[in-house]
This record gives C-alpha cells, structure tokens and sequence, in this order.
C-alpha cells in the first residue's frame, strides 16, 4: 500500500523500515510522552525483534511516514483489550531533534 499527499508518503511498514523507527524510542521525552512504553528503551535487537512480527499481523497496520524518501515517523492501528487503537510516532519537520510519540484515538 503507498498513499501520496504533495511530498509526504505513507506506505505499509516492512522489515527494513524498523531500524530507523527503532531511533524513533530512544527519545526519552517521545518514550515518556507515549505513557505506554517501558521505562528505558529497547535495544535495537530487542525491537526489531519485538517488532518484526507485527508485521505479519492481520490486527495490526504499520505504516510508515516518508518525506522526500526520509523516514519521518510512523503509524498503526493496533488492538488493545479488543479496542482498537492508534498510535502514531513523527518527527516535526521544524524541529526535528523533537519526536512525538503518543497514541491518537481509541476506535
């Protein structure tokens, strides 16, 4: 799946995409922001690990946030105690030492 939107892409998040998400976490302020993550960051292995078999998940859709090429952030939709939610990590384009980790909507 790919969408397209002036120069922001979305597409379906594969296995390569995970080590540069993987960055994403290592923001102490994203990680603590997120209220869901355990208190200190996963090593790379450990989340490539953890989360390579969502990829393959029917309940699960990552996808992955591009601009000009340059993985931006991401997001999924995912099920939680049977409620479905979504959770989005970014990058501000105007800061962008600043991440934004959090979970978006209960659907």
């Amino acid at each position: 799946m790919q969408l397209q939107r002036n120069n922001m892409i979305l597409t379906t998040t594969v296995k390569a995409d995970l080590a540069t998400l993987y960055l994403f976490q290592l923001n102490k302020e994203a990680n603590y922001l997120a209220a869901f993550t355990g208190p200190e960051p996963l090593t790379k292995e450990a989340y490539i690990n953890k989360y390579e078999p969502f990829l393959s998940n029917p309940t699960i859709h990552m996808c992955t946030i591009k601009i000009e090429d340059k993985i931006v952030g991401s997001i999924a939709k995912y099920e939680m105690e049977n409620e479905a939610e979504i959770m989005e990590n970014s990058i501000n384009p105007e800061t962008p030492k600043k991440i934004t980790r959090r979970r978006i909507a209960k659907i």
